[in-house]
């Protein structure tokens, strides 16, 4: 058997693995900055809609991204597949609580920006006095 028919044959047999396994669920690519008052995620999804994205804010501190499977766009056997088909989901850990209802999502050009505002917090602790 000719060494290209052999790659060709485990590429098709390791698709077929990916195909019944599904995607070994690779991670969405974020970067959450520290803007002063808020905290923004740009998390990359490309090839979904907006209404394929659920956003998750719990508890003030971690913000769930879920984007569910895609469809193969191209005909044809793939050489190299490396784009996720499959549902992704991502959960990042906040670095301080933020206002929940003031959290706004927009999806543009295949990034989801989360836009959250920290807490502000009231005077820094509280005086006991000692008796």
């Amino acid at each position: 058997m000719p060494q290209d028919d052999a790659l060709g044959e485990i590429e098709t047999l390791l698709e077929q693995f990916t195909q019944l396994s599904g995607d070994p669920s690779p991670e969405i690519p974020v970067d959450v900055v520290d803007a002063d008052d808020e905290l923004v995620v740009d998390a990359d999804l490309p090839d979904r809609t907006a209404e394929e994205i659920d956003v998750t804010l719990r508890d003030g501190r971690e913000l769930v991204i879920e984007a569910g499977a895609r469809t193969a766009s191209r005909d044809g056997r793939y050489v190299s597949r490396e784009r996720a088909t499959g549902a992704l989901r991502r959960t990042v850990r906040l670095p301080e609580p933020v206002e929940e209802a003031e959290t706004e999502a927009g999806y543009e050009r295949g990034v989801l920006t989360v836009r959250m505002p920290t807490k502000t917090e009231g005077p820094e602790g509280t005086d006991i006095p000692v008796e």
